[in-house]
């Protein structure tokens, strides 16, 4: 399961970031990762996909703190990977972080990313969508599809 999502992720953010690492290829590539230390584990995952992309000129910067996401902090970053269920979002940061964005620079939020920043309309609209709720079972109700008779 791990591998999968490792994977999914990897694909994920390498195809976001292909236009913008291509071009300037002698320059890396700098993604801060917006993680915490909840059960989708992205610090693990960041292990897992730093060492992958830093020999495709991509170099990834871990951090949990929202602290980070302020305007002059953010300049030296090309974009923002957040994968993590952080509550709120302080207005400065959410200025920051929409500036950042409306700048050209690149905005890639992975799964979990959707339930981050509750507090905040104008992220989730940038997300494009908020998390509701984990449905723990499936059932089919169409008498028409074969599998549900």
């Amino acid at each position: 399961m791990f591998r999968r999502i490792t994977w999914l992720l990897l694909l994920a953010v390498s195809t976001l970031c292909v236009p913008a690492w291509a071009a300037d290829a002698d320059k890396p590539l700098r993604l801060l990762f917006l993680g915490d230390r909840g059960h989708h584990q992205p610090r693990a995952r960041f292990e897992q996909l730093a060492p992958v992309f830093a020999p495709r000129g991509i170099e990834l910067t871990y951090t949990e703190d929202v602290r980070n996401l302020d305007g002059k902090r953010l300049e030296s970053y090309d974009g923002l990977i957040v994968y993590a269920n952080i509550d709120e979002l302080a207005p400065d940061q959410e200025a920051a972080l929409l500036k950042f964005v409306a700048d050209g620079k690149g905005f890639i939020p992975l799964h979990c990313a959707s339930f981050c920043f509750r507090n905040s309309e104008k992220y989730v609209e940038l997300v494009g969508a908020q998390f509701q709720r984990d449905r723990k079972s499936t059932r089919l109700n169409s008498s028409h599809i074969p599998l549900s008779r």
